[in-house]
């Protein structure tokens, strides 16, 4: 994972909105943000959190100028799974993975 410099390299952001504004006319987009272990955001790991948060800022930037329904994120709160929810640091179980679909059911 990019740990170091800038957070994002806008010139690659940008062709990929357009490449998304173009798609998006033929196709349906959802973004999804599976949610890391409770662990990455404690604060011995708040280099690491702060690329999960401001990646998880672009995404959400990006889902609302181009209208594209974003789902889940990257902080296991904001989805509603626990530390029971993870097989490790990075990986949740399935049952966390479900929550982040629960809005699409009704669709």
């Amino acid at each position: 994972y990019k740990l170091e410099g800038a957070y994002f390299n806008e010139k690659v952001i940008n062709g990929f909105v357009k490449v998304l504004e173009k798609m998006k006319k033929h196709s349906t987009f959802y973004f999804v943000m599976t949610p890391y272990h409770l662990s990455a955001f404690h604060k011995n790991n708040q280099k690491y959190s702060d690329y999960l948060v401001k990646a998880e800022n672009k995404i959400i930037e990006i889902s609302r100028k181009l209208k594209i329904k974003t789902l889940g994120s990257f902080s296991p709160v904001q989805v509603g799974c626990s530390d029971n929810d993870f097989y490790d640091f990075m990986h949740p179980v399935p049952s966390c993975v479900d929550k982040l679909f629960t809005g699409l059911k009704n669709e």
